[in-house]
């Protein structure tokens, strides 16, 4: 896909994955991966952010990116972060941390129940 967005067969739940990028489009990046890559202390700020948030967006600096391939650098930090990648766009990258499998039927984002 042009935006580096997972598919809807690659996530599950149509509603929650366009749900999920409309919320992406609002939030301002939580960090900033640069020229040192992504050690361990990224990928540690980064669990602590999708446990807090679920939702996060990262911004890949030309420093780490330049030379390499953006979309395999976000499925690397989402792979390390135990996390969904919901999207690519441009140098910015969505992830998801899914709730405990009891929530599992409640909207994440509003304490209710999914309609």
């Amino acid at each position: 896909m042009g935006t580096g967005a997972i598919g809807y067969a690659e996530f599950g739940d149509r509603r929650l994955l366009a749900e999920l990028r409309g919320r992406a489009q609002a939030l301002a990046p939580a960090m900033q991966v640069g020229k040192n890559g992504v050690t361990p202390n990224v990928v540690a700020d980064l669990k602590r952010h999708l446990k807090r948030r679920r939702l996060v967006k990262v911004r890949l600096l030309k420093g780490f990116i330049e030379g390499r391939d953006r979309f395999a650098e976000a499925q690397a930090i989402a792979q390390a972060t135990e996390s969904t990648l919901i999207q690519v766009v441009g140098f910015s990258v969505v992830l998801y941390k899914a709730p405990a499998a009891g929530l599992s039927g409640r909207n994440v984002f509003k304490g209710g129940s999914r309609e």
